[in-house]
């Protein structure tokens, strides 16, 4: 039998167990309609490794998925690996980052091929044209090299997210993953076009499951998996509010008893009625989550479809019907100034002050192709051009943002590690530790520095000081340790 081999990276993350990796399940449920062809799916987060799959002759191509950071590093270093032991068959990359930066990853030695986008037909039409030997010309959404050169398909048109089918538990181990949440996705895209995401670099129209599709999909993943709640993935869950209404009805009937939480625009938010609230709340909803991300001077300037003064509105709303609004900052955006981070802090210290909201903290990461990446590349900055230089853009770490000066870096750790202390959210990565997926425990000095930071981080925040940020420093110090380690390890696998 033919084989197919989908691999999932290492992810230098925060969590002491990994996620399933849900974007391959999909894939490898879409390959079932080929009875003489087997996916597996390696993924390194749990102590996996190609070795295994090297010597098998019977292997059509590799699929490796990519996202921008840390797990380049990974996806790099298996590729390399594979390209010298088996340099006959091809290597085949999908995800966002492949999606946003297709001609600098086509570019590389170790890809034959870029999928564009969704996966899920295209793995498909890759795995009739390796079998029967045919031309990849007629291939759909797809970049492919023929003799050094590289050629690029059309866009794929958009998938109809009805035919998509539930996700293919059965290709993993689920007793190495964390299932504490079930995470679902039931749209892709968002119409709106914030200059820093993902989804304003590769633009395709919005497109959701009905509600009926939703429910038998979750009905099927539940007796997989027993969560302890559901998170809806989707970048903008509301953009239909019927079928989110319809799908609320059909919980409350169905009394399936499940908590979730999913995603909101901000202007969206504002505009649902109070009996809307109730009866999402009714229907298991715990919180929902919007995108506040800047100063208020500088939403308008990065695209945000909604104002401060709705993503309030919102909250009070939602607050007296019972149901949370958790808010979503980043720091360091281009353009950022001193004023901006202190307007941040405040918006902050209010929410905490008046109602306790739950908050998420992210220092900026560029993704390659979006608007306020492609402004960038007009300035002295020096964008990343190829696959390793993007590996080297960490999450969390300011010291990429070279478009800001050292000082305002400097004040962007500072406050990324007081607020992320002072709201209990881990800020020292975790290393994987020899096989199994295990998480290296923690030593008695990065605890000690763990206790330090923290009660430093509430006397900052009491006092709002942000200055001379000594204790964030040296704690930075340790956390680029982690990179390092994190990077050496990937390259030993």
């Amino acid at each position: 039998m033919k084989r197919v081999v989908l691999i999932q990276p290492l992810i230098l993350g925060y969590e002491d167990k990994p996620y399933i990796p849900h974007s391959l399940l999909y894939l490898a449920a879409a390959v079932r309609q080929h009875s003489d062809v087997r996916c597996d799916i390696v993924d390194y987060n749990v102590g996996d490794t190609v070795d295994a799959c090297l010597g098998n002759e019977d292997l059509l191509f590799y699929g490796i998925t990519s996202l921008t950071g840390s797990q380049l590093c990974s996806a790099e270093a298996i590729a390399r690996k594979i390209r010298s032991r088996r340099p006959e068959v091809p290597l085949v990359w999908g995800g966002i980052h492949a999606t946003l930066a297709r001609r600098e990853t086509i570019s590389e030695s170790y890809v034959d091929v870029v999928v564009k986008g969704e996966g899920e037909e295209t793995v498909n039409d890759l795995i009739r044209a390796y079998l029967t030997g045919r031309d990849l010309g007629n291939i759909a959404g797809i970049l492919y090299k023929t003799d050094g050169r590289v050629h690029e398909s059309p866009d794929r048109p958009p998938l109809d997210m009805d035919t998509l089918a539930p996700p293919a538990y059965e290709a993993i181990e689920l007793s190495r993953y964390n299932t504490d949440v079930l995470w679902m996705n039931t749209s892709r895209s968002c119409p709106h076009r914030c200059t820093f995401c993902c989804n304003s670099g590769y633009r395709q129209e919005w497109r959701g499951m009905s509600a009926e599709r939703i429910m038998a999909q979750l009905r099927a993943c539940l007796r997989m998996i027993d969560p302890g709640g559901v998170f809806f993935t989707d970048y903008n869950f509301f953009v239909d509010r019927d079928r989110i209404r319809r799908l609320a009805e059909y919980l409350i009937a169905d009394r399936l008893d499940v908590r979730w939480m999913a995603h909101i625009v901000g202007s969206d938010a504002s505009q649902l009625e109070p009996e809307y609230v109730r009866l999402l709340k009714r229907s298991g909803c715990v919180s929902l989550i919007t995108g506040q991300d800047s100063s208020r001077r500088r939403m308008r300037a990065i695209g945000k479809p909604a104002t401060h003064e709705q993503i309030q509105a919102a909250g009070r709303t939602f607050a007296q019907q019972g149901l949370s609004l958790t808010r979503n900052f980043i720091l360091g955006l281009p353009g950022e100034e001193y004023e901006d981070v202190r307007s941040t802090v405040d918006d902050i210290a209010d929410l905490r002050s008046n109602c306790d909201e739950a908050i998420n903290i992210y220092v900026f990461c560029a993704w390659p192709g979006t608007p306020i990446i492609e402004r960038l590349r007009r300035t002295p900055y020096q964008v990343p051009v190829n696959t390793g230089q993007w590996s080297r853009l960490i999450p969390g770490d300011a010291d990429g943002q070279v478009f800001h000066p050292p000082r305002h870096r400097r004040l962007i750790r500072t406050v990324y590690y007081v607020l992320r202390s002072v709201y209990s959210m881990r800020v020292l990565p975790r290393l994987p530790e020899g096989g199994g997926g295990r998480i290296r425990p923690l030593r008695r000095y990065e605890r000690v520095l763990l206790r330090l930071l923290s009660a430093a981080a509430a006397v900052r925040w009491r006092l709002r000081l942000f200055a001379f940020g000594i204790e964030c420093e040296l704690f930075h110090l340790l956390v680029k340790r982690r990179y390092q380690q994190f990077a050496a390890i990937c390259r030993r696998r």
